[in-house]
């Protein structure tokens, strides 16, 4: 007859082992996301920052004394049109969804995620870029790759990189700013 390794009772003690490191695992897990998450914050801030001295600087440059800057490094929030600079976050099914306020529902299309890692600003954590099209579905049952309720309007967005446009703004920018200094 064969032997049983270890018994009930060491069926018993290796099914407390596992649940005392599940926490463990859990909050690892977790410190981990939120060290993720604490990067991201930091990358996105220091973006805007730059966006914002980018915007500032081309102000200066064209002698603007502020108010409407003609939204060259405007992130838009509430609606979607191409040319505008979009943000996109992933989700947990890996699909990036436009971040909004109260116009839901704008995901990144498949030839654009395929861009992510390949250019400074389209990354795994978030991707920001110019909308070239956009693309209006209806969710169905034959067309619903986002799990939505059938019936509800979906997009599907292109977007290309600003990383070129927003690094000869600030080039151009700070040579317009030099000069100006000289004169």
């Amino acid at each position: 007859r064969p032997r049983r390794r270890g018994g009930a009772r060491g069926g018993a003690a290796a099914a407390a082992a596992q649940q005392a490191r599940a926490p463990r695992g859990l909050e690892e897990a977790v410190m981990s996301l939120e060290a993720a998450v604490s990067d991201v914050e930091t990358e996105l801030g220091a973006l805007l920052s730059a966006l914002q001295a980018a915007e500032a600087r081309r102000r200066r440059a064209a002698g603007s004394s502020g108010g409407a800057t003609g939204g060259a490094f405007k992130i838009s929030l509430t609606s979607f049109a191409p040319s505008d600079i979009m943000l996109f976050f992933p989700t947990p099914r890996n699909d990036f969804l436009a971040f909004n306020s109260g116009a839901p529902h704008h995901y990144l299309s498949e030839e654009s995620k395929s861009l992510i890692g390949h250019d400074k600003n389209f990354r795994r954590y978030y991707l920001l870029g110019r909308a070239i099209y956009i693309e209006t579905h209806v969710a169905s049952p034959d067309n619903n790759p986002y799990r939505l309720p059938e019936g509800t309007e979906f997009k599907v967005v292109s977007v290309g990189s600003i990383t070129r446009q927003l690094e000869q703004e600030a080039n151009a920018s700070a040579q317009a700013s030099s000069r100006a200094k000289r004169a």
